[in-house]
């Protein structure tokens, strides 16, 4: 199973190399979005490779998914999409709903706390929306 998460990883990783390759002569940003909601199990097995679902939108036709901002938080999870905004004359604002697999090894005892990044207050202070989910031996 690890084997499979290690080829997956990889064949994401060329395919981003790809899309910036493909890209590479328009100008563009780094930016990051807010995640609409993940759906996740009931509870994880300790032990295991789990899988969440990761929903978030896309702002127009110009912005493009890059990669899932994953920091750990002692036994938090600070979750946000990383994104490329390409710098186009014409952006079509269509907002794209995307639902996107990410795998989560439970070798923690305690419930994972993950923090979805909403964006941030008027103090430039992140906002996050907090879903635990416990983790079962």
């Amino acid at each position: 199973m690890l084997n499979n998460l290690k080829k997956m990883m990889l064949l994401f990783s060329i395919g981003i190399l790809v899309s910036c390759i493909e890209n590479n002569n328009i100008p563009y940003k780094d930016v990051v979005l807010e995640i609409d909601t993940i759906y996740v199990p009931d509870h994880f097995k300790f032990g295991t490779i789990d899988t969440i679902h990761i929903a978030y939108s896309l702002p127009d036709d110009c912005s493009e998914f890059r990669s899932v901002y994953y920091q750990y938080q002692d036994t938090a999870r600070i979750l946000a999409i990383n994104a490329l905004m390409y710098d186009r004359a014409i952006c079509v604002t269509s907002i794209s709903n995307r639902v996107i697999k990410f795998p989560i090894e439970v070798f923690q005892m305690e419930a994972f706390v993950f923090k979805l990044w909403k964006g941030e207050g008027v103090n430039g202070v992140g906002i996050y929306q907090e879903i635990v989910v416990p983790v079962e031996y």
